[in-house]
């Protein structure tokens, strides 16, 4: 059988406020072999882990995270809008993630604005996760930064949709060797035709058991979901003959 590795999305987002240490700290304790997680920068330059570009859903403060300390940001709960229990949850550093996942699981770092690779690649120097790092994104220059300022970290382009014969040469000059494709618009060609290029193939963000199990028939190589435990019961419970 082939190896399905398995991301968990924001952590393990579906039992924890997403992109918070409590997410992070189950998805490890569950073994996952990725934890997916978004970082943006603060008014002083902080990188820090939150999905949108203001704090208003996921915290009881308003604002855009570019315009706000990192002071300012953690006064609020980034876990009470989940549920009570978690209201405690501040919106994490990278640091403070890097701190806990350490060396159990690799990251898989979506960069959600252009213009924070150096700052990034500068941090994931400090902590023994330089070997267990991946950056995304969906801005295609911010993955070609990384690629110049740190070449030995793998790289992936993410897409809602691919358009393989437009993006191949980019991709494969620039040593991008990994793509994240929304599942809805991954189709078994796409996927043949991704790995005949050398492609790794990630399909998000997949939570229902009927998908899960049609891609790794399909012979996915990454799924990311909110809910990476559904994933590992299907892989123990079943033996899925792939279309290798």
């Amino acid at each position: 059988m082939k190896s399905i590795l398995i991301t968990a999305h924001r952590g393990l987002s579906s039992l924890y406020p997403e992109n918070t240490l409590i997410s992070f700290k189950e998805a490890a304790k569950l073994g996952v072999d990725l934890i997916e997680l978004d970082v943006r920068q603060t008014k002083d330059r902080k990188l820090v882990i939150i999905h949108d570009d203001s704090i208003d859903r996921t915290t009881e403060g308003k604002g855009k995270v570019c315009q706000l300390t990192l002071k300012e940001i953690k006064r609020y709960s980034a876990g009470r809008w989940f549920s009570k229990k978690f209201k405690e949850e501040r919106i994490p550093t990278l640091s403070e993630a890097f701190e806990v996942i350490e060396k159990r699981a690799k990251i898989l770092i979506e960069i959600k604005e252009p213009g924070i690779e150096e700052g990034l690649i500068n941090l994931i120097k400090r902590y023994p996760i330089a070997n267990n790092a991946i950056c995304g994104s969906f801005y295609l220059e911010s993955i070609i930064r990384i690629r110049k300022l740190q070449p030995s970290i793998p790289t992936a382009f993410i897409t809602n949709s691919l358009n393989l014969e437009r993006m191949k040469k980019p991709l494969l000059r620039e040593g991008i060797n990994i793509v994240a494709i929304d599942f809805n618009h991954l189709s078994l060609p796409l996927l043949k035709n991704c790995h005949s290029y050398g492609f790794v193939v990630n399909a998000w963000t997949i939570n229902e058991e009927k998908d899960m199990k049609k891609f790794l028939k399909m012979g996915i190589d990454i799924i990311t979901s909110n809910y990476p435990q559904r994933l590992k019961r299907l892989l123990k419970e079943d033996t899925y003959v792939t279309n290798h």
